[in-house]
């Protein structure tokens, strides 16, 4: 998601939204679905995961009551991306709460143009079902939680933790690498909300730096994971989409068919483990295992499995911590280690 970094062009566009989003209220739409409910979603349509409700919350009864629990954050708009808005949101009640427990991130998503969106497509209503579904299923503390949401046939909001400390790409940048122990740190908190996934054969399908978000900028070690909207559930004969972000894809996501360069095989839950690897190689190093130019060259280093540790920045890393690197990246998905084997590995139990 691009983040919008002027506060007055913040500002101006969360009033505007607001309003919009207030006159729709007015409208009182007919159909719409909110809370944890035990029904199926309206017009969900191939969506692969079980609708069993995640954790209880109070909910909202209407869009009008939803406007009288929460309110936009002006100057807390957390990023934009084509088909959905983050902005900060606050209780309108918090006589009884601290300040860390009044505050929430709402994701919106337009499932219809408004006055600055395109048309979204099936996909982007397909990818929100999945989203909201696995939100609803999962409950980790290495995971994005969801409070509450509210859906109907024009917007969906999906209420979750604020989480102000950036992403592990911003605080990679800022720091250029990080020592082994805040990596393994990192990296235990992101196995283990993996691992949660895939014990309820859910693939996350794009892990990145970007969808590691920090808890606190205080504490760079407590992570979670982020961005569900690829997340699918394991069907028996494996997943065969191309999807994520080109550098953090595996192996068996790339694989090509005889006609053209586009993925026709099936791949499974290891080609998250894969993406794991390639973020710890860049905590570790500050640089990609993979830097080929243009999508061409990456790829086929990729499938290769073509990545070394000759960056000097290697030379103050850890024998173990290398090990473990390779057993993330092996080429091979039926010989890479799984995210709950990695959670028993000796470099991740030496943590201090």
């Amino acid at each position: 998601m691009k983040v919008i970094s002027n506060l007055n062009d913040i500002a101006r566009n969360l009033r505007s939204k607001e309003k919009r989003v207030r006159d729709y209220v007015k409208k009182k739409p007919q159909g719409c679905e909110t809370g944890f409910s035990d029904k199926p979603l309206q017009n969900a349509k191939s969506v692969d995961l079980q609708s069993s409700p995640g954790p209880q919350a109070k909910v909202s009864n209407s869009l009008q009551e939803f406007w009288s629990k929460y309110v936009i954050l002006p100057d807390l708009l957390l990023g934009k991306g084509a088909f959905s808005t983050v902005v900060g949101v606050s209780l309108t009640d918090v006589t009884e709460l601290s300040t860390s427990k009044r505050k929430f991130a709402c994701k919106i998503i337009h499932l219809v143009p408004d006055d600055s969106d395109p048309q979204p497509g099936q996909t982007t209503k397909r990818q929100m079902h999945q989203e909201l579904q696995v939100l609803k299923t999962i409950r980790h503390p290495n995971l994005l939680h969801l409070h509450d949401y509210y859906l109907d046939d024009k917007k969906c909001y999906l209420v979750t933790d604020l989480l102000e400390g950036g992403d592990l790409q911003e605080a990679l940048e800022h720091r250029g690498s990080f020592p082994e122990e805040d990596a393994q740190s990192i990296m235990r908190g992101l196995l283990s909300g993996v691992a949660h996934l895939h014990e309820q054969g859910i693939a996350h399908r794009d892990i990145k730096l970007e969808n590691i978000l920090l808890v606190s900028g205080c504490d760079v070690t407590k992570v979670k994971l982020i961005d569900l909207g690829m997340a699918k559930h394991l069907v028996s004969d494996g997943l065969n989409s191309v999807c994520g972000t080109p550098l953090f894809m595996a192996p068996e996501v790339l694989r090509p068919s005889e006609k053209r360069d586009v993925c026709r095989s099936r791949y499974g839950l290891q080609a998250d483990v894969w993406s794991c690897g390639v973020v710890l190689y860049m905590l570790l190093s500050g640089c990609p295992p993979f830097q080929a130019n243009g999508l061409y060259g990456l790829f086929k280093e990729i499938r290769a499995g073509a990545f070394d540790f000759d960056d000097p920045a290697w030379s103050l890393v850890s024998p173990l911590a290398k090990e473990f690197v390779c057993c993330l990246l092996k080429q091979d998905p039926k010989k890479r280690i799984t995210a709950a084997e990695a959670l028993t590995h000796p470099w991740l139990r030496n943590i201090t």
